[in-house]
């Protein structure tokens, strides 16, 4: 391949990735709106899932402080005053260990749900976010790279040839980055709506 040819190939390459990049940007490189669409009733879903364990922790200890609402025996003692007994607190006796026990093995499926589906809905943030700076970074540097070939091609700086075949070698890489990126990001977010689909409509 003639100089000339290598010169064009290369600027052909890095002005088609600089157009695909600056319209992926727009369309994608705003997080606020990525995250609304990605993200919708995920905090809705999550927040069903605690309400539901939170309800059957309070079923099983109201059961062991209903003791606490019940009425004091009042006994008028010889010499005159009153003595009433006052109920123990149930913290930390076997009735107490046996209300929690037994909610952890009821609610051990929530507890997972709800932790795996924060955990999931936190790495897709950190993806997406890393998405946008390594969208923005190829935006840059296309525009930088861009502007060195169509130099070469316009001034005739006689630029070296492993010079541009780099900077389509950083593009690529870039490209290979960001690819990688949208696998965890449709991975993470296959997770978010298989809990979706469990615990609700979506």
């Amino acid at each position: 391949m003639i100089r000339d040819q290598l010169v064009t190939a290369i600027l052909a390459f890095h002005t088609g990735v600089l157009l695909s990049a600056v319209v992926a940007y727009l369309k994608y490189g705003d997080r606020t709106e990525l995250f609304r669409k990605s993200l919708e009733g995920t905090n809705t879903t999550l927040e069903s899932i605690l309400r539901s364990v939170s309800i059957d922790l309070e079923t099983r200890l109201n059961v062991v402080f209903a003791v606490q609402d019940e009425p004091q025996h009042v006994v008028l003692r010889p010499d005159g005053n009153e003595w009433s007994d006052k109920p123990v607190s149930p913290v930390g006796s076997e009735k107490y260990r046996e209300a929690i026990r037994d909610f952890v093995i009821s609610s051990n499926q929530g507890l997972r749900d709800s932790l795996y589906l924060t955990q999931a809905r936190d790495a897709w943030c950190r993806w997406a976010k890393r998405l946008s700076w390594l969208m923005l970074g190829l935006v840059c540097w296309e525009l930088i790279a861009s502007s060195f070939v169509w130099s070469e091609k316009i001034f005739v700086l006689n630029l070296a040839d492993w010079l541009m075949k780099f900077s389509a070698s950083i593009t690529a890489a870039l490209i290979l980055a960001i690819l990688v990126n949208v696998g965890f990001l449709q991975h993470y977010h296959s997770n978010i709506l298989d809990q979706r689909q469990k615990h609700g409509p979506y």
